[in-house]
């Protein structure tokens, strides 16, 4: 189900479900108040009758039980006469407002009922009680009635009871007509909720949809190209596009980077196997007869072998870097930093140390470190031209350390600074390939670096030296 539909759908529920609710609750609080007003016109009739005893006992005097019994006819006969006076219709036939009346003496016979019940009796009640039914009258289906029944009093002391049915017909259709008024206002709400649900998730999607068709053209020219956001609203899909876009460009980023990449790493491959094929071929051709041709190329084939191994392995680091996992331990870096320069400082008898602290404690893996320390010092050392390079250590606060390398060379320009931890960036190009380097050593450092959630920076002045600093966070069992 698309996310149009859903709106929709969701919507058009949201709706239907509130409209239910709303006039099923205003419904039946409609038929508990029409069954209310039965009830109280119920009562009212039962009280006509005890009013009308209660009149013609004191007309005839007779104020007890024994002299105003229901059984004597002419008393009978004189309630019937003053009763249905007032509550017979026109005809005389009918009770008005659609009621019946039945009487009962105390033994339960009945003695009269109203001329619209014919020879349909009441159901015997519990006086108080109300009942609803439907009851078989003359000329007439069944109908549905409310039944009340209470007794009837002079002097406190009971005489018989009054039955009272009210016809429910009318407030029967009322409620019925609601009920159909509201099913089809309910109907027609959703189907305008529908149609509104469609416009507002049209409007709503409509950003989405234009987001879809650039990138859809950007699929099929095969072109990253940035969104187009001044026809969207300031809301959350700007912001998405907004997001979006930044993704393109760290994507056209990555991607410039790699076509850089696959062009400089193809370069600093071809050139030694170019060398090493031309050599082979002279040697081919007149090392055989030629000894010194023989031995040169010889010599030349091994050293231009040893680059393209070195050149290959950093670049399977490089393409390796952000998958592998290191195996992390605790070592002290001071001795380790003191290994390295003591197996460099025989052929580099200008390295020197400077640190006062013994111990330098971190989370991290001792060849990483050491390839970290060596690329760094063979850096500076090609910078220096035998000058003086210096390694040193220092503690600081918050539980970090620093490890630098400094060196008093020729300096690096400032705008090549941000450039210098990119892969086969040379501040000099055509120096560092005579000197072997392919500018991968600080881009390797740099990873290395970042395995052991480091940071490096480097400060440089033209003609003074440059220094690198690591900085690095000393293990939590660092003392």
């Amino acid at each position: 189900m698309t996310i149009r539909r859903r709106i929709i759908f969701w919507f058009t529920l949201f709706v239907g479900l509130l409209l239910i609710v709303s006039n099923l609750v205003s419904w039946l609080a409609m038929r508990d108040h029409l069954r209310q007003l039965a009830m109280r016109e119920a009562k009212a009739k039962t009280t006509k009758v005890q009013e009308v005893i209660n009149t013609l006992a004191y007309k005839q005097e007779k104020y007890t039980s024994s002299d105003f019994t229901l059984d004597s006819p002419k008393i009978l006969s004189d309630i019937l006469q003053e009763l249905f006076k007032d509550m017979l219709d026109h005809d005389g036939i009918h009770m008005a407002g659609g009621a019946f009346l039945q009487l009962r003496n105390n033994d339960g016979e009945v003695l009269t009922r109203s001329p619209n019940l014919g020879s349909f009796n009441l159901p015997l009640l519990e006086p108080g009680k109300f009942l609803m039914r439907t009851i078989a009258v003359p000329n007439q289906a069944q109908l549905p009635v409310l039944c009340y029944a209470t007794d009837l009093y002079i002097q406190q002391q009971p005489i018989g009871r009054v039955q009272v049915a009210v016809s429910l017909i009318e407030k029967n259709y009322i409620l019925a007509q609601l009920l159909w008024s509201r099913l089809l206002s309910i109907l027609f709400a959703l189907i305008c909720a529908s149609g509104l649900g469609y416009i507002l998730s049209r409007q709503l999607l409509r950003p989405m949809v234009q987001i879809t068709e650039q990138v859809r053209l950007m699929i099929d020219t095969e072109k990253l190209t940035s969104l187009d956001t001044s026809q969207i609203p300031p809301d959350e899909v700007n912001r998405l596009a907004e997001t979006f876009n930044q993704l393109l460009e760290r994507i056209s980023a990555t991607m410039v980077q790699q076509q850089r990449f696959i062009s400089d790493a193809s370069h600093e491959l071809r050139s030694p196997l170019t060398s090493i094929r031309g050599h082979a071929e002279l040697l081919l051709k007149r090392g055989r007869d030629n000894p010194a041709i023989l031995d040169e190329g010889l010599h030349i084939i091994v050293r231009e072998s040893e680059r393209l191994t070195r050149l290959t392995e950093d670049l399977l680091l490089l393409a390796h870097s952000r998958k592998q996992q290191l195996t992390l331990e605790r070592i002290n870096l001071v001795p380790l930093i003191q290994q390295v320069v003591a197996s460099m400082r025989a052929l580099h008898p200008h390295l020197r140390l400077r640190g006062k602290d013994s111990e330098l404690w971190i989370e991290g893996n001792s060849d990483a470190f050491k390839r970290i320390l060596i690329n760094l010092i063979d850096n500076a050392l090609r910078a220096t031209h035998q000058g003086k390079v210096t390694i040193g250590w220092r503690k600081l606060e918050n539980s970090i350390c620093e490890v630098y390398v400094e060196d008093n060379g020729a300096g690096i320009p400032s705008p090549s600074l941000p450039h210098l931890f990119e892969r086969f960036y040379r501040v000099e190009s055509a120096r560092e390939r005579n000197k072997g380097g392919a500018g991968l050593g600080l881009a390797i450092v740099k990873e290395l670096v970042d395995w052991h959630r480091g940071t490096i920076r480097v400060s440089s002045e033209v003609a003074k030296g440059s220094c690198f600093t690591i900085t690095l966070p000393l293990s939590p069992h660092e003392t």
